[in-house]
Parts: C-alpha cells; structure tokens; sequence
C-alpha cells in the first residue's frame, strides 16, 4: 500500500493534470495584471518582473515563481533571459 493507499495511477494522473490547469487566487491576478498592462494603450507590451511585483504589491521572487507556474499550466509563455517577452496564450 502507497502512501496515500490504494491509489489507481492512471485517476492519479488524471487528477493531477486538472489541479494544475486550475488556477489560484493569485496566479489569477498576476494573469489579469500582465493582461491589463499589455492593453493599456501607453504600453502595448508585456511587464516586467519588477513592475509586475510594483503593481502587485509583491516580492519580485514571488511574481517570477507565479509567471513559472502559468508558463508551466499553459497560459502564457516567457522566453527565458529576456524582458518583456511574455505572450498570454488563453
């Protein structure tokens, strides 16, 4: 018996998949923050680490991890070492 008992692996994975396409709280309003900024007609690009973390009110370490965890779920992609690259993909 595993950790978590009786487990089938293929439900497991199942599971899985769909925890990590949902979103939370926050990762939402990093999206909606990245959307707002690229459409506000004075900037028509993406944000920065640091101005995300500005507008948000947070640490920059923690803007970084969430664009990570979007990347990772599918909703944007960033090309790594350079600035102002994301693209919201949903």
């Amino acid at each position: 018996m595993g950790l978590f008992g009786n487990i089938n692996p293929v439900s497991n994975i199942y599971f899985t998949e769909v925890v990590l396409k949902e979103l939370t709280v926050r990762q939402k309003e990093v999206l909606e923050a990245i959307r707002e900024y690229i459409a506000d007609p004075d900037h028509g690009y993406a944000p920065t680490i640091r101005e995300l973390s500005e507008i948000l009110k947070i640490y920059p370490k923690c803007v970084y991890d969430h664009i990570r965890t979007l990347e990772r779920k599918g909703y944007l992609h960033k090309e790594d070492g350079k600035c102002r690259t994301m693209v919201l993909l949903k």
